[in-house]
């Protein structure tokens, strides 16, 4: 289950890589994934402990399982929830993506490398308050952050795993020119967030296929599927394979 949202490990990721670059002393980034109870609904979770106890009468030795028990069905129930949960909207960010990917598509004098900067330094922009933001937590002067961006931006990997499979994927699905929706930013941004910590990450068929592109280039470790008994499959295997070690 995730334990830190993945806006939240995006900003982490981001402090600690520009303080690192200049030796500056910074927060680990938070635990992406965790076994505590009702960790994708309550933020107390998140330091050790939780709201969400067990009944006096369930045994001391029981109140773990009866707690995470009691939190697989909430999520299941939510899941199925026939009600939507409102989300944000996302209008504006889309027109601003599909506007810049059809420009970048008439750029047919340009090589595909020159279209691939194009959409390197429109991820940066994209991303610039973040980084601003990041650096100031961090406590980066303005030259050194301007140091940082004219030297680091453009590389394939960031030494943030969440954050440079975004970039690539998001850089990809721009080269290819095509239809941007409200929900490519969710997938993207849950599903990278995944890839860069999980070993096994499913999804659907279109994103994924997006993310392999990245996670092949950047050479993450990460197992992609697109169905569930695919990753059914996989884990199967691998604890054969466990089971079959002397």
């Amino acid at each position: 289950m995730a334990n830190a949202r993945p806006l939240q490990v995006r900003a982490a990721e981001f402090r600690q890589v520009l303080a690192h670059s200049f030796g500056k002393p910074v927060a680990p980034v938070p635990d992406v994934f965790t076994l505590e109870p009702y960790a994708a609904l309550d933020p107390s979770t998140r330091d050790g402990s939780s709201r969400h106890e067990a009944p006096a009468e369930v045994p001391a030795e029981w109140r773990y399982t009866y707690t995470a028990s009691l939190s697989n069905i909430v999520y299941a129930s939510m899941m199925l929830d026939q009600e939507a949960t409102p989300r944000g909207d996302m209008a504006g960010w889309v027109q601003r993506v599909q506007k810049f990917a059809v420009w970048l598509t008439e750029q047919a004098d340009r090589t595909k490398q020159q279209r691939r900067r194009s959409a390197e330094v429109f991820m940066f922009s994209d991303a610039m308050r973040e980084i601003a933001q990041a650096g100031f937590d961090a406590g980066l002067t303005p030259s050194e952050m301007s140091a940082w961006t004219q030297a680091t931006w453009n590389l394939p990997g960031l030494g943030a795993p969440a954050i440079s499979l975004f970039r690539a994927t998001m850089i990809d699905k721009l080269l290819g020119s095509g239809r941007w929706e409200g929900n490519d930013l969710t997938d993207l941004f849950y599903l990278c967030t995944a890839a860069g910590y999980a070993d096994h990450v499913v999804g659907e068929r279109r994103t994924i296929g997006l993310l392999q592109q990245s996670v092949r280039r950047l050479r993450s470790p990460v197992k992609l599927h697109k169905s569930l008994t695919s990753v059914v499959d996989a884990l199967s295997s691998e604890q054969a394979s466990r089971a079959d070690s002397p």
